[in-house]
């Protein structure tokens, strides 16, 4: 058929072959776990730097911004004295907080354990500039517009990525706690 909207054909190497069967005794169920263990710590270490490497970027693009912000005079000088103090009093607690979050050493990542202090880390860092951010979301939206919608853009991107690192880490805590539970059933049946 043309542009392949027929059937496809099974070649001689796709023959449908039953699942096989494979016998392990007790004793190997340790070497296994060991094994599993081993090769998905390693694969949490390359996702975990692969986010890492991501993460970098987005960090150095909303530190230029905050520098932009701290430039921008936001004509401020028309406004009311007032208002003037509460827009620039918001403008550099905002500023202050992401030059202090974004200079933050990343931990390299080699364990398990980095993995995690990796993952406090950012959480801490995006905790404390959302925190900022909401605190002066008037001044933000409504005199620094530009910014607004470039700090928002970039700190999604970073929680995402925050929200997959927790996401990659329960699931590993997830498997410590049943193959920790497996090796102790294995350990009961062999002592009885």
């Amino acid at each position: 058929m043309v542009f392949g909207w027929g059937k496809k054909k099974p070649q001689q190497n796709e023959v449908n072959l039953p699942p096989q069967e494979k016998q392990i005794t007790l004793s190997k169920v340790p070497d296994i776990i060991k094994e599993i263990r081993s090769v998905r710590i390693r694969t949490i270490i390359a996702e975990i730097n692969a986010f890492r490497n991501k993460i970098i970027p987005n960090r150095e693009t909303i530190l230029k911004i905050a520098t932009e912000l701290e430039h921008d005079t936001l004509n401020v000088d028309d406004m009311d004295p007032h208002l003037k103090r509460l827009v620039l009093r918001g403008k550099n607690e905002v500023i202050s907080i992401v030059k202090r979050e974004c200079v933050v050493n990343l931990p390299e990542i080699n364990s398990f354990d980095d993995v995690q202090a990796f993952s406090v880390v950012i959480s801490k860092t995006l905790k404390k500039i959302g925190d900022a951010l909401g605190r002066h979301s008037h001044v933000i939206h409504i005199f620094a517009k530009k910014y607004a919608g470039k700090l928002k853009s970039d700190l999604k991107i970073m929680t995402d990525g925050n929200d997959e690192i927790t996401t990659i880490i329960t699931n590993q805590t997830e498997l410590e706690t049943k193959t920790e539970k497996i090796l102790g059933i294995i350990n009961d049946i062999s002592q009885s």
